[in-house]
């Protein structure tokens, strides 16, 4: 039986069959949040990008999967659940963010920074679900001594757990997940270990990190096995993971990369809030609305053209400053 918990104010879109424990809807309804900049100023793209776009489509034309197309417009209505991961004799919690209307999502595991839990990341999650991706984010290593190679464990994990569950039949992500299409991303640890759980992952296609940190295992030296495009997103003004810190963490990527620092973007900008009271975060002068709408936009733009093959402007975000293979134009 399939156990809901449902907010006060919160809507069922009709009754929910299922066998899958420990899914709890925690918000449903329509989730708009405009991507900045769709339309304006779109800069020139570089040759390199490019060639990540067309390699991503020739591959997917390779092995049988035709380029769906990215929802760059119109916001999907999405839903967000707790839910128990139980892979490998290990069991979590974690959100799950996911479309309530079609089939075959791209998927992507997202981990939080030190402290922090991934419900400091609804806001920027649910404007990626939006598109029509299914994010899980794992709650676990949240204590005050995490283990990063354990938390990069656990990304690959939820991203086990979406396929099963998408191969499931009665599971309210029956069906939602394209297991072909799966990336992981993450914000400080969690950037950190999204570039280790994509070198010790194959399924993995794309890796995107909010202002990586360096990590145990070092974040550095999984970046140098990196064999997939990743994005680099730090903030001009972050002061706990400088955009120099992250220069230098993706030059050692083989791998196509892209910086993309956002303008006065800063460290817990990403996150919808801090915890204990912003002890140990910085703070800047943009709003984080606008700095979390800028970020989903990137990583939107980024994921449709590295899991979809899609043409996405990556390099047209307005509000953010771009440098191919860490170094600038």
């Amino acid at each position: 039986m399939l156990h809901l918990t449902v907010s006060p104010g919160s809507r069922q879109h009709g009754p929910v069959a299922g066998s899958l424990a420990g899914i709890h809807p925690l918000r449903e309804g329509p989730f708009v949040v405009p991507l900045a900049a769709r339309a304006a100023h779109r800069p020139r793209r570089s040759v390199r990008l490019i060639a990540v776009t067309a390699l991503a489509t020739l591959a997917l034309t390779q092995v049988g999967i035709a380029p769906a197309r990215a929802r760059l417009s119109e916001p999907l209505e999405v839903t967000t659940a707790a839910v128990t991961v139980d892979v490998d004799g290990r069991s979590f919690r974690a959100r799950v963010t996911y479309p309530l209307v079609g089939r075959d999502h791209p998927a992507v595991a997202f981990g939080h920074a030190y402290l922090q839990g991934p419900e400091r990341y609804a806001r920027l999650l649910e404007a990626v679900a939006a598109q029509g991706f299914v994010v899980v984010a794992p709650a676990s290593e949240s204590s005050f001594w995490p283990s990063h190679s354990r938390l990069a464990k656990d990304l690959r994990r939820s991203l086990t757990w979406l396929v099963e569950q998408s191969h499931t039949s009665g599971s309210p992500l029956a069906g939602r997940v394209d297991e072909r299409r799966l990336a992981v991303a993450g914000h400080s640890m969690g950037g950190g270990a999204a570039v280790i759980a994509a070198v010790r992952d194959p399924r993995v296609r794309a890796v995107a990190t909010l202002a990586a940190a360096e990590t145990v295992p070092a974040t550095s030296l999984a970046a140098a096995g990196l064999d997939v495009p990743s994005l680099w997103v730090a903030g001009s003004a972050d002061r706990i993971v400088p955009p120099d810190t992250t220069r230098a963490l993706l030059a050692a990527s083989p791998a196509p990369t892209l910086l993309a620092v956002v303008e006065g973007g800063w460290h817990c900008g990403f996150a919808d809030s801090s915890a204990f009271w912003g002890f140990g975060c910085d703070s800047g002068a943009l709003p984080r609305a606008e700095q979390q709408a800028t970020t989903a936009d990137l990583l939107v733009r980024w994921l449709a053209a590295s899991l979809l093959g899609e043409p996405t402007d990556v390099r047209g975000v307005d509000g953010v400053g771009y440098e191919p293979d860490g170094s600038a134009d």
